[in-house]
């Protein structure tokens, strides 16, 4: 499990909500022949659930900001809102009281919640802080799209007359937003991976020796010290150094040298690397750290390298 997208999970579950009221509310619902009541029941309920993920939305933004008072309002318009939801949701399931009699406490925390969103955008942007400027514009796009949405709902509701004959809205907001969410995740993701490359890569060439591309000191000894916290380990250290290395440097050159270095190294890799590390601990200084104690095991690997350095100098 990760936290990594979680508001990517919010934001879809307040976009379905949002959908599944619209469907209800102009009357689409009807079509494929599902009753009233149920309809209604799916109306309220939608409605009722889709602040809850928004400010859950919010919270990255909250936090970001690093403010205590504005984490205590935060918290407190989390609680009342998830408390109405609960209550309005329980009330209409038990038949207390119908969803549509606490539409108007849930109208009046709705816009709450969405001047809130609003201001903390605004501050967020203010100090440079997490949203891009493609996320602000979903966002304050999805909170106008929304309060012009309900503002319509409301005012049709109360007064019985309607204001605006454009609808869906909301739905046009939440899709445009869907589609920048996507654009914006598929760059934050590039460039999270290249990151993580590059940040691979430097950690790579920190522990490998750039001349012959096995593990270098640092590397062998940060593992020979993990070898050695550990009490139950069992491992067999073998040291290694080139014979003759100063006399091929002085007589045809360090380039020469390089070469012999080199193929020292691959024979060593070639013998043990599958059992263990092989690491240059500096000039024509080897290692091989084989995770094994028994004396037979260790024999037969020298053998085989023997082996090896012949197939090596006959060629």
């Amino acid at each position: 499990f990760s936290t990594k997208y979680s508001n990517v999970l919010l934001l879809a579950v307040f976009s379905i909500c949002i959908g599944i009221w619209t469907l209800c509310y102009y009357d689409v619902m009807v079509v494929f022949a599902i009753p009233l009541y149920k309809v209604s029941l799916m109306e309220h309920m939608s409605l009722f659930i889709a602040p809850v993920p928004i400010i859950g939305y919010m919270y990255t933004y909250v936090k970001a900001l690093s403010k205590k008072s504005i984490q205590m309002v935060y918290k407190i318009l989390l609680t009342a809102q998830s408390l109405l939801t609960v209550m309005a949701i329980a009330f209409h399931i038990i038949n207390l009281v119908h969803g549509a009699q606490l539409l108007k406490y849930f109208h009046i925390m709705f816009v709450v919640d969405l001047l809130f969103m609003i201001y903390i955008i605004y501050l967020n942007k203010k100090n440079n802080e997490m949203l891009s400027k493609t996320t602000t514009i979903g966002l304050i796009l999805v909170a106008i799209c929304v309060f012009y949405e309900l503002a319509t709902y409301a005012f049709s509701r109360y007064t019985e007359v309607t204001m605006f004959q454009i609808k869906g809205v909301s739905s046009v907001g939440l899709t445009i937003f869907i589609g920048i969410l996507v654009i914006d995740l598929y760059h934050r993701v590039t460039r999270n991976m290249m990151e993580e490359h590059e940040k691979a890569l430097l950690i790579k060439r920190a522990y490998t020796d750039d001349l012959t591309k096995l593990h270098n000191r640092a590397y062998c000894s940060e593992h020979m010290r993990n070898l050695s916290v550990d009490k139950n380990s069992k491992y067999t250290i073998i040291n290694f150094d080139l014979n003759g290395l100063k006399k091929m440097n002085d007589t045809y050159g360090h380039t020469k040298g390089d070469e012999l270095i080199c193929y020292a190294a691959i024979v060593l890799e070639k013998s043990f690397a599958k059992d263990g590390v092989v690491g240059r601990m500096g000039g024509d200084e080897f290692i091989a750290i084989i995770e094994n104690d028994n004396i037979e095991f260790i024999e037969k690997l020298i053998e085989t390298f023997k082996d090896n350095i012949k197939e090596v100098n006959d060629k």
